[in-house]
């Protein structure tokens, strides 16, 4: 029985185009962004995954039809497994580059917006949400979103000049 997805590990698999190819218990083959309590699920880039469930409804085996197509699939417990080291690696990176400095703009351009907001006299986010979004637009560049960080932090709102030089800086330090 494959268990659910816990709220972080589905917030990072939601960031990657993939989907789960499973067999429920009544012998029906289906996809699922969660498949829990499927009998077996198998993760692969969503674009093929028509092709291969086509293919595993008739050969009744998920694997040997990914397989038939050239394509891999992963196994639900091998998926979560990843999924949480590279939650965890990016959390120790996130703290180690707070450590050198490498997140300054970050702090840098959320006291500045937080500053103007409150000339403003209008409220503004809490640095933990700041950070928080921060995490998902890491997640989301190496899913490969080349939408700008700081926008994907702080919003649509116009940035300092130069920032996004220092965006794209910052992000390298890091080493995502």
């Amino acid at each position: 029985m494959v268990p659910p997805l816990d709220a972080q590990v589905r917030r990072h698999v939601s960031r990657f185009d993939v989907i789960a190819l499973v067999l429920y218990r009544d012998g029906r083959i289906g996809t699922s962004r969660d498949p829990q309590n499927a009998e077996f699920a198998f993760w692969l880039e969503a674009q093929h995954a028509g092709a291969v469930l086509r293919l595993a409804r008739v050969k009744g085996d998920i694997p040997a039809a990914a397989q038939r197509l050239g394509l891999k699939v992963t196994d639900h417990h091998t998926m979560i497994v990843r999924a949480r080291a590279a939650i965890e690696r990016l959390g120790t990176r996130l703290t180690a580059a707070k450590a050198d400095g490498a997140v300054k703009f970050l702090n840098r351009e959320y006291r500045r917006r937080r500053i103007e907001a409150n000339e403003r006299g209008e409220s503004f986010m809490p640095y933990r949400a700041a950070e928080q979004r921060l995490r998902k637009a890491l997640v989301a560049v190496a899913a490969g979103d080349r939408a700008p960080i700081v926008k994907r932090v702080f919003g649509n709102r116009l940035m300092a000049p130069g920032f996004a030089l220092a965006d794209r800086a910052g992000l390298a330090r890091t080493g995502c």
